[in-house]
């Protein structure tokens, strides 16, 4: 499993925290930093961890204001 998100919203609001604590039976990567609109280099690296890892699905996390 691969969690990806972009700033530190995620972690500050807790919202990183509480999808791990729900991942918790899993092997969990994350790719994090990722950029508004983000680009064509910043996803293949993602990919690139990913495709390293062994992942076969991705959850994408925001934090809700």
């Amino acid at each position: 499993m691969l969690i990806t998100y972009g700033g530190g919203s995620v972690v500050k609001t807790g919202t990183l925290a509480e999808v791990r604590a729900a991942l918790a039976d899993r092997t969990v990567y994350e790719f994090g930093g990722i950029e508004p609109n983000p680009t064509y280099e910043t996803l293949m690296n993602a990919v690139e961890l990913a495709r390293r890892s062994g992942s076969t699905s991705c959850s994408p996390s925001a934090a809700v204001r």
